[in-house]
């Protein structure tokens, strides 16, 4: 797992207007995992923007703003591949980082993020809520929602916390 909005690769893209999610992570070797996380516990009179009471009231507001997070990543990961993509010298490293393991070297990680993206059902959107005030209820309306709007990006869409999450160990952690 990338921290993709501290990333590198990233930061020539917000200039631009991107957004990004937090975290890009690898499942089962097969699956691209493109994670957002949102934090609505009470924190005190100074957080401002949406707030679990808006978000509660209106929840397009977050599936708006999640999708065009999503939409964004995948844009960047495509630019990201066709850079490597440019030089004949790149194309050769490309295909020898290809060859390595993700979990040991950043450019095979990337290179499998950029293989994994061009195809919608290696994707899946995760929206990660910690809050103790949301319900099943609002985060399956959330899912659905997310969804319809996601469908042709991914494959599927969680909506998790850490009590309602199905990856246990699953997902490769990166340095």
């Amino acid at each position: 797992m990338y921290r993709f909005d501290q990333h590198r690769y990233y930061r020539g893209f917000s200039g631009a207007g991107l957004k990004g999610v937090d975290f890009l992570a690898l499942r089962n070797d097969d699956q691209l995992v493109l994670m957002e996380i949102k934090n609505y516990n009470p924190r005190g009179p100074w957080k401002r923007g949406n707030t679990l009471t808006e978000i509660i009231a209106e929840p397009d507001i977050l599936v708006h703003h999640f999708t065009a997070k999503i939409k964004d990543t995948l844009l960047a990961v495509d630019a990201i591949r066709k850079y490597w993509q440019r030089r004949w010298w790149r194309r050769i490293l490309w295909k020898i980082f290809s060859r390595l393991h993700p979990r040991y070297h950043e450019y095979a990680f990337w290179q499998r993020v950029c293989t994994l993206a061009g195809s919608p059902e290696h994707c899946v959107a995760v929206l990660w809520l910690e809050s103790t005030e949301i319900d099943q209820a609002l985060r399956e309306k959330l899912r659905q929602r997310l969804s319809e709007k996601l469908m042709d990006y991914c494959s599927s869409v969680m909506v998790c916390d850490y009590r309602h999450q199905p990856f246990g160990h699953s997902l490769q952690v990166f340095p």
